[in-house]
């Protein structure tokens, strides 16, 4: 069972979309990382669920993605685990996109 859940990213409006988060975006938790200058947003859904898949390792564990931007041709996205609520930042090329519900 997570401890954090879409439900909950979305009713506390812990997420970021359609425009370039901020540092104070980042402070308020509404983002995991910001780029100065800003990035540009990627068109997805957010949040949502998405694998994240260790290059070394090949090892996936779930994440909820927050956060979509583009800054110079390099796709990043802000994710938040929803089983400690830790959150970091990586490549797109890192994550299989699975959408809204909860896999299983």
């Amino acid at each position: 069972m997570s401890t954090v859940s879409i439900a909950e990213i979305e009713e506390g409006k812990l997420f970021i979309k359609g425009i370039p988060a901020t540092e104070n975006d980042v402070k308020e938790g509404r983002a995991v990382f910001f780029v100065d200058p800003g990035g540009n947003p990627i068109d997805m859904d957010i949040p949502q669920y998405a694998w994240h898949i260790d290059n070394e390792t090949k090892q996936s564990t779930l994440w909820i993605i927050v956060q979509a931007e583009e800054q110079g041709g390099v796709r990043v996205f802000g994710a938040v685990d929803p089983e400690t609520g830790g959150n970091f930042a990586g490549l797109d090329n890192e994550f299989l996109l699975i959408g809204r519900k909860l896999p299983g």
